[in-house]
């Protein structure tokens, strides 16, 4: 690649950040800003990647490293070193969480994974989400989620049943 070609497309990325960012609500660009250190905060985070969805959206994924994580034959399939997740901010963040998904179908059919992909974070997010933990609430929350998916520890009984995809 010739270097006015590679300068021409560094310049149109920094055009598309920059009129992604100008399109972002307030609390979007609030979790750009807390984004932009996660992975130094929380070490099980090796990867933050904004991905400039748009349509009032943010979307970031985050590649967690899952290789100290215990794992049982019965939990959930987590990868060996690590798991791509897509944290989806919509126009309401922080008032409410973003969505968080994957991009594979290994999780069809475990609990709190809805639609085969929509990981299910918050049982109830009027209780359980705290708008002032911000990103590392949400990433702790994720990473926990993930150690007791894996670990077969979710206790169906107590959980609350979602009326699409599954427990």
């Amino acid at each position: 690649m010739t270097r006015k070609a590679r300068d021409r497309r560094r310049k149109r990325r920094v055009h598309a950040q920059a009129t992604a960012a100008r399109r972002r609500t307030p609390g979007q660009a609030q979790a750009s800003e807390e984004l932009r250190d996660l992975v130094d905060r929380h070490p099980p985070v090796l990867v933050a990647e904004d991905l400039h969805a748009g349509k009032g959206e943010f979307h970031v994924r985050l590649r967690i490293a899952t290789s100290a994580m215990v794992r049982v034959g019965t939990g959930l399939p987590i990868s060996a070193d690590h798991e791509d997740v897509e944290l989806r901010f919509g126009n309401s963040y922080p008032n409410r969480p973003p969505t968080v998904l994957v991009q594979h179908d290994r999780f069809i059919g475990y609990p709190h994974v809805l639609l085969g992909r929509i990981l299910c974070i918050y049982l109830d997010v009027d209780r359980e989400w705290h708008p002032a933990l911000g990103v590392d609430g949400v990433v702790a929350r994720l990473i926990e989620w993930l150690e007791e998916a894996a670990s077969d520890r979710f206790d169906s009984r107590t959980a609350l049943f979602h009326p699409i995809g599954g427990l």
